[in-house]
């Protein structure tokens, strides 16, 4: 990592720095060349494992020891760098396609929301689909949760009206109890202009046939 650090701050197209970084085996010698750059370059540090989830999470990657979050912030101050939080709770990808552990939405009740919300600000995709397998909810102490991402989905909805096409995935394993609450979503969902699918295969060939009519009208306008 100081190997880097230093090649980058010494090459002159280079204008910015950011970096990942998980667990550092000599931090001594980064924390040197941070302090000897004097912040003539912007730098940006997203640290994996700042957290005691994250820090389970990233240690077996290198060996290595994460550091506590306090001296990555003394760091931050002492060297000018900036430390970026994504503000996901701990286990998620972020990749195409996001990946929210069920757990992390007890936790966290308005993390749907604010991961939804990013998607659409930021990417502007043209069909968010957002599957919940509705077995990972089941009981009467979980049926909470999986309304709260009902809602989430809901909200995003109405607060990007007209951006994208929006989709809900809800899969079920026939219990009784889930095929009710998936009846009830459904007609939620469909009043609020949102269609709902029971696989992602389903979903995956709707969109298909709407990306098709879309290239076809847009072709025709276009002559």
């Amino acid at each position: 990592m100081s190997d880097f650090v230093e090649y980058f701050l010494a090459d002159e197209q280079t204008r910015a720095i950011g970096m990942y970084v998980e667990p550092v085996r000599d931090g001594r010698r980064l924390f040197d060349r941070l302090r000897a750059a004097r912040a003539r370059k912007p730098m940006v540090i997203l640290k994996g494992g700042r957290t005691p989830e994250g820090l389970v999470a990233a240690a077996p990657h290198t060996g290595a020891l994460g550091g506590s979050d306090r001296a990555w912030r003394a760091l931050e101050q002492q060297t000018g760098c900036v430390l970026a939080e994504i503000k996901l709770p701990p286990g998620c990808s972020i990749a195409n396609p996001v990946n929210i552990p069920g757990g992390n939405f007890r936790k966290d009740s308005g993390a749907a929301t604010s991961i939804l919300d990013a998607i659409n600000r930021l990417d502007r995709p043209q069909a968010p689909v957002m599957h919940l397998n509705m077995t990972v909810f089941k009981g009467h102490a979980q049926a909470g949760t999986l309304d709260m991402l009902v809602e989430a989905a809901l909200r995003v909805k109405a607060s990007h009206p007209g951006r994208s096409h929006f989709v809900l995935v809800l899969r079920s394993d026939g219990d009784p109890d889930l095929e009710e609450q998936r009846r009830q979503f459904r007609a939620r969902a469909k009043a609020s202009g949102i269609p709902v699918f029971d696989e992602l295969t389903n979903a995956g060939t709707a969109l298909a046939a709407v990306s098709r009519v879309e290239r076809f009208v847009h072709t025709r306008n276009a002559s």
